[in-house]
């Protein structure tokens, strides 16, 4: 088991694509074949490395479910690691079956990011809102 979660983990490395940074240092990146659409949906895996961690999480790997035309997401899960580019120890692992879905504020990381996965994804690209 721990054999190909390491596996997966250096796999998804080479399809890696920075998609933000925040004003703090924290830089987001999706996995380019992770990608899959069904409508106006498009899932993806979303991992973050933090440049000041909190709890002694460095990175993040989430599956990310995005609704282009409603302008919302969801995470479907989340395994935080102690050290970043999803290396060292998870530190949390956790499945959303229930997640719920959120409007991300204009002007936030999360906002640009449901964006450009969008805008890059899909033939008929999100409106952004004014």
């Amino acid at each position: 088991m721990l054999f190909s979660l390491l596996f997966c983990t250096q796999a998804l490395a080479e399809s890696w694509i920075k998609i933000s940074e925040s004003k703090g240092g924290d830089e987001y990146f999706y996995d380019q074949d992770s990608i899959s659409r069904s409508g106006s949906l498009v899932s993806f895996v979303l991992v973050i490395n933090y440049q000041n961690p909190n709890s002694n999480i460095y990175s993040d790997r989430s599956e990310t479910v995005i609704d282009c035309m409603k302008d919302q997401s969801k995470t479907l899960s989340l395994i935080s690691y102690s050290q970043h580019n999803l290396k060292g120890d998870i530190l949390y692992k956790a499945r959303y079956p229930n997640a719920v879905w959120i409007h991300a504020p204009a002007n936030t990381v999360l906002y640009g990011i449901e964006h450009k996965v969008c805008e890059l994804n899909l033939s008929n690209p999100i409106k952004v809102q004014t």
